[in-house]
């Protein structure tokens, strides 16, 4: 089990972006909490938080759906412009409690071993 030996929250995308992108520590983004991954085979050091980025808005302009990486599944499949298809693959994803937390940012992101 990792051990993280620090905790970010940055304010910015920029910040977020910047902790990210240090290549001396092992740092990988906290979106919902349901999973923690970070780059295959190796163990984080470090967390960015990314709650207060302003990314989970979900709009609908020109006949698009756009969703925000932090919106959560929950908030896909209650929203009354996301298309059936999408809000029946959102619950098949997984049972509400979760559905709560998990992004779907993080849920396209994770990979299965």
């Amino acid at each position: 089990m990792a051990i993280i030996r620090d905790y970010h929250r940055p304010g910015t995308l920029e910040e977020a972006l910047a902790l990210l992108s240090r290549g001396d520590v092992v740092t990988v983004p906290l979106a919902g909490g349901t999973t923690l991954n970070g780059i295959p085979d190796t163990v984080p050091e470090e967390v960015v938080d990314l709650q207060l980025l302003g990314l989970d808005e979900i709009t609908y302009q020109e006949s698009r759906l756009i969703v925000g990486a932090m919106s959560t599944l929950s908030q896909l499949v209650s929203h009354e412009m996301t298309p059936a298809a999408i809000v029946g693959l959102a619950k098949r994803e997984a049972p509400n409690t979760i559905r709560n937390a998990a992004t779907v940012g993080g849920t396209i992101g994770t990979v299965n071993s």
